[in-house]
C-alpha cells in the first residue's frame, strides 16, 4: 500500500507496512495540516481524502488518492488479464472537422486543458492503492498530414492509423492516459481522434472534455474569452472529491448484501467454442438496427404504458436469456450513470457504475407483468448504485472462475446519440464516432443507441467463444422476442426460432426417402434368390450359403408354425452366439412371430423378469440352457434338431399374414428404475432403418460384416441383417472371442473382416492388439459418447470411421457421421432417411442453432411402445405441431444436444448427467473429455460425490495404460490447461478395469464412494514446524474451519478451498513474508509443497516476530482492518 514519506526520497512513497501510523496530508484553506488515519471512514469505499503533500510541492506529483472502489476493480482486471484486458477498457472516439485550423494554437489548447484535469493526469500506484496526480503530465498530440498522399493510400493508411491508434494499450502506472491524434484529410478538412482509459474517464466525460478542449482554443485564436462555459471549466479543474451522501451509501451496501445472499443462477450466450482454462479478451463487433417498424411500435407501446423503451429492451433481452439458457431465473450488467442520480451531469471522470440486474420469469406468464418486475428492478438499480460491482462480487458466495467474468457474462448499456453532439460550432456538422476495441472483458456487451430516427445496437463479443454469424442469429432472435412482447404474447408461447432458423430445420429434416413395403425376413430372402450360392454367415465351425441359411429357416418356421401359437406370439430367443441363432430368428420372423433376444449370461432375476412381463409363448433355448427357465411356465423348444433336418419336399407356410405395423421383435433395454423395460419395433421401422443403412453403407459379396454384438443389444441387428441384405458376408464372434482382445483380432484379420460396428468400450481393448487388418476396416462407433481421443485414435488406424447414435426407441441408429479429420469436434452428424431431429426447449419449443435442448425424434423409426407400460409410452412420446408442418409424434430422448452452425447435431450429455457444484453448470463428459487425452490414460469417468456437511465434490476414476500413470498432481496441472477451476476434480482415484453393464455401457452406480474410501484410508500429516503451524493456521483461518481438519498431505481445494479463498491465503502470506505465491499451486499441490516453496528463512523472522508479541497475529491491527476492508474482494 502506497503513501508518500514525509521525507523526500527518489520514489517518493513507501508502503504502509513500515510505518507504525499512516498519516496522509491535507489542505485545508491555505494550511496543510497531517490528518491520523481514522478507520472508521473506512466503512465505505467513496470516503476519500485529498491528500496534499506539503513536504515536495516542486516534487513528481501534487496530491494522491485512495483508489475509487470502481478504479480499483478496472486496476486490478488489467493486472490479471495483461495487456488485452486493459485494451478491453479502451474509449475512442473520432470526430470530422471541416474547417481551417491552427495546428500549434490547437495543440496549445489540448496541453493547457491537460494541465486542469486531475483525470488524465493520473498515475497508478504499483500496488492499485492511489492514483496520483502529476505536476507535470505528457501532453502525448500527434499530428498526421494525409492529404500529401494519394487519396487511395491515404484513406487505407488513415484506417490502419486510426485502428491501431485507438486499441494501444495504455499503462497506468506509467500515466499518459490520454492521446490525441490530429489527421489532416485535405485542406480545411481533419480528423480528430482521442483516446483515454476507462479507469479515468467514461464516454460523456470525454465529451465534456473535449468541449473545453474547443473552448481554449476558441479562446487562443479569437483571443477573447467568448463562448467558454466558465462553469464546466471551474467543475473540471477542481479536485475529485466524491460527493456521495454516505448514509445512501449505506443503504446501497445493504441492499446488495441482502441481494446476494440468494444464489443466482449464471447465465451466458451459448458457446460455439470450449471456454479455455484461462479467461480471452479478443473481441469482434456486430452492430445494425431494429427494423424501423417494430423501433415505431416499441416507442408507441412504450408511451401507452407508461414505460421508457429502454425497459422494453431490457425485458426482451432478460427473455432471450432465459430462453438461449433454457431456464427461469437470468442475471445480466447493467450499465448505469451516477450522473443520472448522485453526481453533477458535468462530472468528468468515470461516473459508469456497472450492476446485476437479476430476473426470475418462472411465475409470469403475462409480458406485461415482466415489463412491470424489470421496471422496478431497473429502479432498484438507480436507486443502489452506489455499491460497486467488485463489492456486489463481495457479498455473493459464489467462486470466482478465472476463466470467465464473476457474476454475469454479458452486460447491456444504453446511450444517446443526440446526447453525444458537441456543443461548439467546429463541430456544429459533425457527429460523434465511437470506434470499435479490439478487446472485451465480458463474454458480450451491447450498447442500445436511440437516435431520432431508428434504435441502434452495437454488440461486442468474444471471438473466441462465439462465431459472428451465431450472433447475428441471436440479434434475429431477440427482435422475434421484442416483437412477441409488444404484441403481449403470453411468456411461455414465446418462440426463439426465427424464420431463417425453421426454413434450416425444414431443410435438415427433409429426409423424405421411399422405402421398399417389405417385411424384414423379405429383405434377406430377396438376397436368396439374387445370390443363393453366396456364404452367407461364417460361426467358428462352419460356414452357410444363403440358399441353405433359407432352407433351414424355413424348416423351422415351419416346425414353429405348427404349435398353433397366436400370430405375432412373442418367441424368445436363448442360443449360442452361431449360425443357429440366425436361422432361429429368421424362422420366427417368416411365421408371422415376434423375436425376443435373451442372453443366457443375463442374472436369472433379469432373464425371470423378461420373460414374464413379454409374455413369451415359447423359448427357442438350447437345451444347456433350459435351467434357467427350470422355474417359469414357458413352453422350451430346442431347435436343433429341426435346423438339422433337411427337407423332403419345399416347404411352404401358409396363413401367415404379417403387416408392417406389427413388431418384429421384443428387446430388453435398461430401465431409470433399475427394471428393465420391453420395446417394441415394428417391420415398418426396421425396414426403414436397413434401408437408409443400404444407401450409407453399400455393401457387396466381397464385404464381411463381424457379429460382435451381445444379441440382447439392438445395434447387434446391424450386424446381422444388414450384410444379409446386401448379399454380404456375417462372421459372428464367439462370446469367448469377444472377451478376448487377441483372440478378436486374430478373428479379424484371418476372416478379413471389412465392417466393425461396436461401443468405444470394445473399440479401446481392439486398438491394444496387434491386429494387421484395422486399416483396412470401415469402423461404426456407438452404444455410448465417442470421445475426442479415442475419435483421434481410430481416426489414424481404420479406414474409415462412423460416428452412431440413436436410441433404441427409435430402431438402433437414427443418425450418424463420418469423421474426416482430427481437427474437428465430435458430432452425431443429421437424421438418417425418413428421421426427423428437433431440439425443443423446456416449452416444447423448437430451439435455434447453438442452444441446448433435448432433442426429440420423429418419423418413421419410432417404436410401437413399452411392452406393459403405457404410462411410459405416454411419457416418452408427444404430439407436437411443429414448424407448422402438421402435427408429429415425437420420442424424447432425454439426451441434451445442440445444432452447431455447420448443421450438425452435437451430442452434449444425458440431461442426468448435468451437475451444479458451487453455483456452476458442469456437464461431467467435458471432464471426461479432458482428461482422457493425457496420454497416460485409457479410461476415465467421472461422477458427483456426496460431502457429508460441505459442498458436493466432484470425483475422477481413472484408469491407466499399460506401464503407464501420472501422479495426482501431474493429472491437476494437465486439467487446469483446459479447465476453470470450479470444474477441477477434488478427488482422483485410480481403478483397475471400468465397471460395465451387460450391454459393454458404462455402469456409474458400480463406482466406489471415494469420499469414504479416502477419508477412511486418510493418514494426516501433521504440521511440525513454526513455519508449517502458521501456514496452517492462516489456511484454517480463511476456510473457517478448524487445524486438526488439516493435513499438510491435503491439496487446498480438497478441503473445502476454492479460487477466491485461496488468493486470500495468497494475499496473507505476502503481507508475512513478502512473497507471492502462484495460485496454480493451490490447485495442484499438497500443502506441504506450497509451504515448501516460500522462502524459510524470511518466514521464519515473520513468524519469531509475531510470537515475540511485537505484533499480536491473533488481534487484527488497523493494518488487518484496512486492507480486510479494501481487499475483501
Amino acid at each position: 500500500m502506497d503513501v508518500f514519506k514525509s521525507q523526500p526520497t527518489d520514489n517518493a512513497y513507501i508502503g504502509l507496512d513500515e510505518l507504525e501510523k499512516p498519516a496522509w496530508y491535507v489542505v485545508e484553506g491555505s494550511e496543510c495540516k497531517k490528518l491520523l488515519f481514522d478507520e472508521n471512514n473506512l466503512n465505505s469505499p467513496f470516503t476519500r481524502h485529498s491528500i496534499e503533500y506539503e513536504p515536495f510541492r516542486n516534487g513528481k506529483f501534487q496530491k494522491g488518492y485512495p483508489l475509487l472502489q470502481n478504479q480499483s476493480e478496472i486496476w486490478l482486471a488489467c493486472k490479471l488479464g495483461g495487456i488485452a484486458a486493459s485494451k478491453a477498457f479502451n474509449i475512442a472516439c473520432s470526430i470530422t472537422i471541416n474547417q481551417p485550423l491552427d495546428i500549434e494554437k490547437f495543440s496549445q489548447a489540448f496541453e493547457r486543458a491537460l494541465h486542469e484535469t486531475e483525470a488524465f493526469k493520473t498515475v497508478f500506484s504499483k500496488t492499485g492503492r492511489y492514483r496520483l496526480i502529476q505536476c507535470d503530465p505528457v501532453h502525448d498530440f500527434a499530428y498526421y498530414d494525409a492529404a500529401s498522399d494519394g487519396a487511395n493510400e491515404a484513406s487505407a493508411k488513415i484506417k490502419v492509423k486510426i485502428r491501431n491508434f485507438a486499441n494501444q494499450a495504455f499503462s497506468l502506472e506509467a500515466g499518459g492516459l490520454l492521446r490525441i491524434l490530429l489527421i489532416k484529410l485535405e485542406a480545411n478538412k481533419y480528423q480528430l481522434v482521442i483516446t483515454t482509459h476507462h479507469a479515468v474517464c467514461d464516454r460523456r466525460g470525454l465529451l465534456l472534455y473535449i468541449d473545453h478542449c474547443i473552448a481554449k482554443y476558441h479562446k487562443l485564436v479569437t483571443q477573447s474569452s467568448d463562448g467558454v462555459k466558465k462553469d464546466i471549466t471551474k467543475r473540471l479543474a477542481i479536485n475529485e472529491a466524491t460527493p456521495f451522501n454516505l448514509d445512501q451509501v449505506k443503504k446501497s451496501q445493504d441492499y446488495w448484501r441482502e441481494k446476494m445472499t440468494v444464489e443466482h443462477e449464471y447465465t451466458e450466450f451459448p458457446l460455439d467454442f470450449v471456454r479455455g482454462a484461462d479467461r480471452q479478451y479478443r473481441c469482434d463487433v456486430y452492430a445494425g438496427h431494429l427494423e424501423d417498424r417494430l423501433s415505431e411500435k416499441l416507442l408507441a407501446y412504450a408511451r401507452s404504458i407508461s414505460v421508457k423503451p429502454k425497459i422494453i429492451l431490457l425485458t426482451a433481452y432478460t427473455l432471450l436469456l432465459a430462453r438461449l439458457n433454457q431456464q427461469p431465473k437470468v442475471g445480466f450488467g447493467l450499465s448505469t450513470s451516477l450522473r443520472d442520480n448522485i453526481l453533477e451531469s458535468q462530472y468528468l471522470g468515470n461516473a459508469v457504475c456497472l450492476i446485476p440486474l437479476f430476473a426470475d420469469i418462472s411465475s409470469i406468464e403475462n409480458t406485461r407483468d415482466l415489463i412491470t418486475q424489470v421496471d422496478q428492478t431497473t429502479k432498484d438499480i438507480y436507486q443502489y448504485n452506489q455499491t460497486s460491482y467488485g463489492e456486489i462480487i463481495g457479498y455473493s458466495s459464489r467462486q470466482r472462475s478465472v476463466n470467465k467474468p464473476p457474476l454475469f457474462s454479458s452486460t447491456v448499456s444504453f446511450s444517446d446519440s443526440r446526447a453525444e453532439r458537441l456543443s461548439y460550432p467546429i463541430f456544429s456538422d459533425s457527429a460523434v464516432e465511437w470506434i470499435s476495441r479490439s478487446s472485451e472483458l465480458f463474454d458480450n456487451s451491447v450498447n442500445f443507441q436511440f437516435d431520432a430516427e431508428r434504435i441502434y445496437f452495437e454488440c461486442y463479443f468474444n471471438s473466441a467463444l462465439f462465431k459472428p454469424e451465431i450472433i447475428e442469429e441471436r440479434f434475429l432472435e431477440f427482435q422475434l422476442i421484442l416483437s412477441a412482447i409488444l404484441e403481449e404474447v403470453e411468456v411461455s408461447h414465446l418462440n426463439l426460432l426465427s424464420n431463417k432458423g425453421r426454413q434450416n430445420y425444414l431443410k435438415i429434416n427433409n429426409t423424405k426417402t421411399p422405402v421398399p413395403n417389405m417385411l424384414l425376413h423379405q429383405f434377406f430372402e430377396q438376397q436368396v434368390v439374387l445370390s443363393p450360392t453366396q456364404i452367407a454367415v461364417i460361426d467358428i465351425d462352419r460356414e452357410i450359403s444363403y440358399q441353405a441359411l433359407n432352407v433351414k429357416a424355413e424348416v423351422l418356421a415351419l416346425s414353429i408354425h405348427s404349435r398353433g401359437l397366436p400370430q405375432g406370439s412373442v418367441i424368445g430367443l436363448c442360443l449360442d452366439r452361431n449360425i443357429d441363432y440366425l436361422v432361429a430368428m429368421l424362422a420366427t420372423l417368416k411365421c408371422g412371430m415376434t423375436f425376443l433376444p435373451i442372453d443366457p449370461s443375463l442374472p436369472l432375476s433379469r432373464i425371470r423378469h423378461i420373460v414374464t412381463d413379454s409374455s413369451a409363448q415359447l423359448i427357442l433355448c438350447k437345451s444347456s440352457f433350459s435351467e434357467l427357465f427350470s422355474e417359469m411356465s414357458v413352453e422350451l423348444y430346442d431347435p436343433s434338431s429341426a435346423i438339422s433336418k433337411l427337407p423332403a419336399e419345399k416347404t411352404i407356410l401358409e396363413g401367415i399374414e404379417t403387416n408392417l405395423e406389427q413388431p418384429a421383435y421384443l428387446i430388453y433395454t435398461s430401465g431409470s428404475t433399475g427394471v428393465p423395460k420391453g420395446v417394441r419395433i415394428s417391420h415398418r421401422a426396421i425396414a426403414n432403418f436397413l434401408s437408409a443403412m443400404q444407401s450409407l453403407f453399400p455393401l457387396s459379396a466381397s464385404d464381411n460384416f463381424l457379429a460382435l454384438t451381445t444379441f440382447s443389444f439392438d445395434i447387434s441387428l446391424l450386424e446381422l441383417l444388414l450384410p444379409l441384405s446386401c448379399g454380404a458376408k456375417v462372421t459372428i464372434a464367439t462370446r469367448e472371442q469377444r472377451l478376448e482382445p487377441d483372440a478378436l483380432a486374430s478373428l479379424i484379420d484371418s476372416n478379413e473382416i471389412t465392417h466393425i460396428q461396436t461401443t468405444p468400450t470394445t473399440w479401446r481393448l481392439l486398438l491394444k492388439t496387434n491386429s494387421q487388418r484395422l486399416s483396412s476396416v470401415v469402423a461404426l462407433c456407438g452404444g455410448e459418447a465417442l470421445s475426442l481421443d479415442l475419435k483421434n485414435q481410430l481416426f489414424e488406424r481404420v479406414k474409415c470411421l462412423w460416428n452412431m447414435y440413436g436410441p433404441t426407441e427409435t430402431t438402433i441408429w437414427s443418425s450418424c457421421h463420418q469423421v474426416i479429420s482430427v481437427d474437428e469436434d465430435i458430432f452425431i452428424g443429421q437424421p438418417i432417411d425418413n428421421t426427423q431431429f428437433y431440439i425443443l426447449g423446456q416449452n416444447d419449443d423448437v430451439l435455434p442453432r447453438g442452444v441446448i435442448g433435448e432433442l426429440y425424434i420423429g418419423g418413421n423409426g419410432l417404436f410401437s411402445g413399452y411392452q406393459n407400460a403405457e404410462a411410459l409410452t405416454h411419457e416418452r412420446f408427444i404430439s407436437k405441431n411443429v414448424l407448422g408442418e402438421g402435427t408429429v409424434q415425437l420420442y424424447r430422448t432425454g439426451d441434451l444436444v445442440k445444432l452447431t452452425y455447420e448443421n450438425k447435431f452435437q451430442f452434449i450429455s444425458r440431461a442426468d448427467r448435468q451437475v451444479k457444484v458451487r453455483g456452476h453448470r458442469i456437464e461431467l463428459a467435458e471432464i471426461e473429455h479432458v482428461l482422457s487425452q493425457h496420454e497416460s490414460i485409457d479410461a476415465c469417468l467421472s461422477r458427483l460425490v456426496e460431502v457429508p456437511g460441505n459442498d458436493n465434490k466432484i470425483a475422477v476414476y481413472v484408469k491407466y495404460r499399460n506401464n503407464l500413470s501420472e501422479t495426482t498432481t501431474g493429472l491437476r496441472r494437465f486439467m487446469r490447461e483446459f479447465l476453470p477451476d470450479y470444474m477441477l476434480p477434488q478427488f482422483i482415484v485410480q481403478i483397475d478395469e471400468l465397471p460395465l453393464t451387460q450391454n459393454k455401457k458404462v455402469d456409474y452406480n458400480a463406482l466406489p464412494n471415494v469420499y469414504k474410501t479416502e477419508h477412511q484410508q486418510h493418514t494426516r500429516d501433521l504440521p511440525k514446524s513454526d513455519i508449517e503451524r502458521q501456514f496452517v493456521d492462516i489456511c484454517a483461518e480463511i476456510l473457517s474451519i478448524d487445524t486438526s481438519q488439516i493435513s499438510l498431505s491435503d491439496n487446498f481445494f480438497e478441503i473445502g478451498g476454492n479460487s477466491l479463498s485461496s488468493l486470500r491465503v495468497i494475499e496473507k502470506v505476502r503481507v508475512l513474508t513478502g512473497k507471492r505465491l502462484s495460485p496454480r499451486l493451490f490447485i495442484l499441490e499438497s500443502l506441504r509443497n506450497i509451504v515448501n516453496e516460500l522462502d524459510h528463512e524470511h518466514l521464519k523472522n515473520t513468524v519469531s516476530y509475531l510470537a515475540s508479541n511485537e505484533i499480536k497475529a491473533t488481534n487484527k491491527s488497523w493494518f488487518d482492518k484496512l486492507r480486510s476492508r479494501l481487499f475483501r474482494h
